[in-house]
């Protein structure tokens, strides 16, 4: 089985260092958008577990269950911003500055204050299931 020769050409001129992407460049960004998403999911989750919740008032367990899932979508969406933000310290440059404030902004800080917000409502679904 014949293989394709490895191109070990030099880089075509005029690109400098600053002109290559870092690799760990790559990965905030990956990872920034995966806390976004976590976080769109956790918070279209909260506002359709707070319907199932109304709805589902003779269940608790039900109720519990609906709004613990968002939460940890929530919180998964945090800490995937905590990770991102940390590797955006990391890199040499910053192109994005936007996306670095909207890593913060909406996963971080709103995505912890959310799943507080679900964590409080499952809690005072299990109080009053066993009420």
């Amino acid at each position: 089985m014949a293989h394709v020769p490895i191109d070990a050409s030099p880089a075509p001129p005029g690109t400098g260092p600053s002109e290559l992407v870092p690799a760990c460049e790559v990965g905030w960004r990956r990872e920034s958008q995966r806390a976004l998403l976590l976080f769109l999911l956790g918070t279209g989750g909260l506002v359709f577990a707070l319907q199932v919740a109304a709805l589902t008032v003779m269940v608790p367990v039900l109720a519990a269950v609906s709004l613990i899932v968002p939460t940890a979508l929530l919180l998964s969406g945090v800490a995937w911003a905590i990770w991102a933000l940390a590797d955006m310290g990391q890199t040499r440059e910053m192109r994005s500055v936007a996306l670095a404030v909207a890593t913060a902004a909406f996963p971080l800080v709103t995505g912890a204050l959310l799943s507080l917000y679900g964590a409080l409502l499952t809690l005072i679904v299990i109080i009053l299931a066993g009420a």
